[in-house]
């Protein structure tokens, strides 16, 4: 099974006069244009999924729906609070396990710092975070997991959207 872990795009600043919490602030307008040529690049490359899981945070669903348009993709984007930037993997393993389990290929649009220890105990079997990855806004993280579970993940990529976008607004 492959795994995509796409952190959100880049959001705009916190501002208490336009915003009653951090979990409500939108895509910035560069951030909305960065992850359309993202995703872009990501199509060109051979990503695939059968299933996008996000979080229910606005600049999450926001980055999932332009990520779901550009691959035409066909169901409803999945909201799961167990993706929240709060969210701890090691708490909530059982259910996200079950929920990916059944499919060849998910992606899952997440914040920090939940994306990076997620990505370091899948990949360490530990759940202690080892790794320290660093998952910019925008970036894509692809990981080949045993579907029994049964040994630590194999890193397949990590894109920058910067990266992703030169390619997708290449010819």
């Amino acid at each position: 099974m492959i795994l995509h872990f796409l952190r959100h795009a880049q959001a705009e600043q916190f501002n208490s006069r336009k915003h009653q919490h951090d979990r409500d602030r939108l895509l910035s307008p560069e951030g909305r244009q960065k992850m359309e040529l993202a995703a872009r690049g990501f199509l060109k490359s051979g990503v695939k999924f059968e299933k996008i899981l996000s979080s229910p945070y606005p600049r999450a669903v926001e980055t999932a729906q332009i990520v779901s348009d550009i691959f035409s993709y066909r169901n409803e984007v999945t909201l799961s609070e167990h993706l929240t930037p709060e969210a701890l993997y090691h708490k909530s393993r059982k259910e996200l396990l079950a929920a990916w389990s059944k499919l060849e290929s998910v992606l899952i649009v997440t914040h920090q710092p939940f994306v990076s220890e997620c990505i370091s105990v899948l990949l360490t079997g530990r759940d202690d975070p080892l790794l320290s990855i660093n998952m910019g806004t925008g970036t894509l993280c692809s990981l080949e997991i045993d579907p029994q579970w049964t040994s630590p993940a194999i890193l397949l990529s990590i894109v920058h959207t910067d990266q992703a976008a030169l390619f997708g607004a290449s010819r």
